[in-house]
């Protein structure tokens, strides 16, 4: 059997790579192909079961994206917590399961990537279980005063270095996209 993963870099602002967010592809084309989004992120975890989390993410951080059905079914649980961050990256109602399930996260010791719908005030609970909100670019001003105390603002698709500078200047804390293009990670 045959698993296919991408794993995309994260960067620091030192620009050491500290960790991956972690995918599953179809095939070597480098499509999800037609599973549902729940089997998409299932495969992953198990990937990095299966094969070690080592093995994924060489001795980083595997930025795993878990669905709602995943989150509530705690499947992060069984990955080692130091090397594991969960993804929430899709809009998902802060119902009280979804909190409970993001607080047993927490109490793990596994840390909360949130998107950016998380800042939209209908989110403030799920907000501030948040240990790094992701953003696409720059973030916009103002955004660092609405998270709490240590939460730390990844910028994504940053494809050039004036947007990797922009971002940075901007307060962002981790950084992802083809700004590193031809680098060796």
């Amino acid at each position: 059997m045959n698993i296919y993963l991408v794993r995309h870099p994260i960067f620091n602002r030192m620009e050491e790579v500290v960790g991956y967010e972690v995918h599953f592809r179809d095939g070597l084309g480098g499509t999800v192909g037609s599973i549902s989004p729940d089997q998409a992120a299932s495969k992953v975890a198990d990937a990095l079961y299966l094969l070690g989390i080592n093995e994924v993410s060489g001795g980083k951080k595997a930025f795993v994206p878990l669905t709602r059905n995943l989150l509530l079914q705690e499947a992060a649980t069984v990955l080692p917590a130091d090397q594991t961050a969960v993804e929430l990256l899709e809009e998902m109602e802060a119902d009280a399961a979804v909190l409970t399930a993001c607080r047993n996260l927490k109490q793990a010791g596994i840390p909360l990537v949130l998107g950016a719908y998380a800042l939209q005030p209908q989110h403030a609970s799920l907000l501030s279980l948040a240990d790094i909100i992701k953003v696409d670019g720059a973030p916009e001003k103002g955004v660092r005063g609405r998270l709490t105390g240590a939460t730390q603002i990844l910028a994504a698709k940053l494809e050039s270095r004036a947007a990797f500078e922009e971002a940075m200047t901007a307060g962002a804390h981790l950084f992802q996209g083809g700004f590193s293009a031809g680098r060796c990670w």
